[in-house]
């Protein structure tokens, strides 16, 4: 949930002509227009691909571009190709201070970050619709673990690098997911807008980045602006590898808090549903590594 502090901020709206662009920016209406956006490139691959396991997309895209080209080439060119703003020396810092603090990191995402993602309803809809987190809790959540453990390794977010690779192989995935829901019947575009849309995906990087950095202060460790800086830096790329539109990249940790506010404002809205899933997690990990919490 958002701080007091938060909510002042947001009730107040922009201080500055600086603070001012962001608010528009990232203004409702035009979080909207991104609620019918998904991964174009992603997308084309998964038309034609039956469903596997990540590795296995992945392994498929890279079988068909050698052979085909086309929309399979494009996809790999995009996520081989570092935008001109990426400098990895740079985000070294950030990938330490993931590194040293993974397992607090883990504690945060699983007790704070999740649980709040759970009260977007919206995106929470396609964790009810596809079943999986009731189903198989504690094995999502370890692969999430694992995915963070990737990226941050030595190199992790290095084209080539483990932590590069595991981020393309989830970014088809969440394709794969779209298809999935597409094709079912299950899902209502109407009420819920695409599914894992560039909004979404955008609050799936705050969750990971904002939010932790957020838990982690509240948890009494002290992280500098150097620090969240670098933090910050390092999953902007994260998240451009995993397809979210440079434009909800923020650019400073001033404007992704902008860029926060502005979205939680838009899509909080607790339900049922949000209840369930927050409770599902909490029983499905209750007493598991490497946490052994009570529930």
């Amino acid at each position: 949930m958002a701080t007091p502090q938060e909510l002042n901020q947001l009730r107040d709206g922009p201080r500055t002509p600086r603070e001012q662009i962001w608010f528009d920016r990232y203004a409702h209406h035009r979080l909207e227009a991104w609620r019918r956006v998904q991964d174009p490139l992603a997308d084309r691959c998964l038309e034609n691909i039956a469903f596997q396991r990540p590795s296995g997309l992945l392994d498929e895209v890279e079988r068909r571009a050698a052979e085909e080209g086309g929309v399979y080439q494009a996809f790999l060119d995009h996520c081989h190709t570092v935008p001109g703003w990426v400098d990895f020396e740079r985000m070294e810092l950030g990938r330490r201070m993931y590194r040293r603090h993974g397992a607090l990191q883990g504690l945060v995402l699983m007790c704070s970050s999740l649980v709040e993602g759970y009260a977007h309803n919206k995106p929470s809809q396609v964790l009810v619709a596809t079943g999986r987190l009731q189903k198989d809790v504690s094995r999502r959540i370890y692969e999430t673990g694992q995915m963070l453990h990737n990226i941050a390794a030595t190199d992790g977010l290095r084209p080539g690098g483990l932590g590069h690779r595991t981020l393309m192989e989830v970014r088809l995935l969440h394709a794969a997911v779209r298809r999935f829901l597409s094709e079912s019947g299950r899902w209502d575009s109407d009420r819920f807008d695409l599914p894992i849309n560039q909004e979404d995906m955008a609050g799936t990087v705050l969750e990971f980045d904002y939010m932790v950095v957020r838990g982690l202060r509240r948890m009494g460790l002290y992280i500098s602006h150097q620090e969240h800086e670098a933090m910050h830096y390092f999953w902007r790329y994260a998240g451009y590898l995993l397809g979210v539109d440079e434009a909800l990249l923020t650019a400073t940790v001033e404007e992704q808090k902008v860029l926060a506010l502005q979205l939680t404002s838009h899509l909080y809205d607790p339900t049922e549903d949000s209840e369930k899933l927050a409770k599902s997690l909490l029983a499905g990990m209750a007493g598991k590594p490497p946490f052994h919490l009570s529930y």
